[in-house]
């Protein structure tokens, strides 16, 4: 008897605790409609995104859509982060007037709109028109953004290839970064993917000074970007010997002298991490390259060959 009163008391509880969460979602939607109250309907907005895993935050969403042309740019952003967490997690589709939002006149709304839209794994009709302009913006987190939204909207069209190779090219590094990483994904492409790793990792350097400084910053990052793609190419080093010991071997014989240095390292690293590599490096032709470097004119890049390990012994 005293088990079943104490599940009727959870059972309570709990229809008590959704009757509360209902009252506060009305009273979210209704501030969120109230004119001319920025921080209010801001608030709400922000109250409305914390429980979008909740079913029923789905009944907010007319009046989040009606946010998204408010004169207020703090509303519109965060009708958009609403928008984009709540369809998100429930599993619904991306609407237009979320990709549109790429468009806005505020540069963070924009912002939001190609975090939060870059979320969904489809898109509807109408966004790749939009995708595009956003590869063009002088907004350069608009043009960060584009190489992922056009590599989901568009895969391995020619016309969006294009777009992502002309993005590589960017003065911005993230923008550059962010389009080799995409063209990478829908084009497969191992020569022109080891090239950008070998860049990347070259371009590693301890930050020192004071981290809170933009520069510092953004070499952390580049750190980071690095690192990781260490991994990757341990990944193609067991998936794809054949094919990224071409590409390395190519890199060994880059016109800048930092690809070849960075080419030695890695196949040095791999050679000693990943089995699978020897032979095809060595049937590629690496003992080649290696008697070639050893008479390199950079001082850097003999002294990356005499580290790793890839000379023959001297008798």
């Amino acid at each position: 008897m005293r088990g079943y009163i104490f599940q009727v008391l959870a059972a309570a509880a709990v229809i008590l605790s959704a009757g509360r969460a209902s009252a506060e979602l009305e009273e979210w939607i209704r501030a969120v409609q109230q004119p001319g109250k920025t921080s209010e309907r801001a608030a709400a907005l922000v109250a409305i995104r914390g429980i979008a895993k909740d079913l029923r935050a789905l009944s907010a969403v007319p009046a989040i859509l009606s946010c998204l042309r408010d004169k207020e740019a703090t509303v519109r952003e965060e009708a958009v982060a609403a928008l984009g967490s709540i369809l998100y997690l429930q599993k619904q589709p991306c609407p237009l007037a979320l990709v549109e939002m790429l468009n806005d006149s505020d540069a963070d709304v924009r912002l939001a709109a190609s975090t939060y839209g870059g979320i969904f794994s489809e898109y509807p009709e109408g966004s790749l028109v939009i995708f595009k302009k956003a590869a063009r913006s002088p907004d350069r987190n608009l043009r960060s953004n584009a190489p992922h939204l056009l590599k989901v909207a568009g895969g391995n069209a020619p016309e969006v290839v294009r777009i992502m190779q002309e993005l590589a090219d960017d003065p911005d590094w993230q923008v550059a970064n962010n389009a080799e990483i995409a063209l990478w994904h829908v084009t497969k492409n191992v020569e022109r993917f080891t090239l950008f790793c070998l860049r990347s990792i070259a371009a590693y350097r301890p930050v020192e000074g004071d981290a809170a400084k933009a520069e510092n910053q953004q070499q952390a990052i580049r750190n980071l970007q690095a690192a990781s793609l260490v991994g990757l190419l341990k990944q193609e080093a067991r998936s794809q010997p054949v094919e990224l010991s071409r590409a390395l071997l190519k890199g060994c014989q880059h016109p800048t002298p930092e690809i070849r240095s960075q080419s030695i390292r890695t196949i040095a690293a791999l050679r000693k991490e990943v089995e699978g590599i020897k032979r095809p490096l060595d049937e590629a032709g690496l003992q080649n390259v290696v008697r070639t470097l050893a008479d390199d004119p950079e001082d850097g890049v003999r002294l990356a060959l005499s580290n790793s390990g890839l000379l023959p012994p001297t008798r």
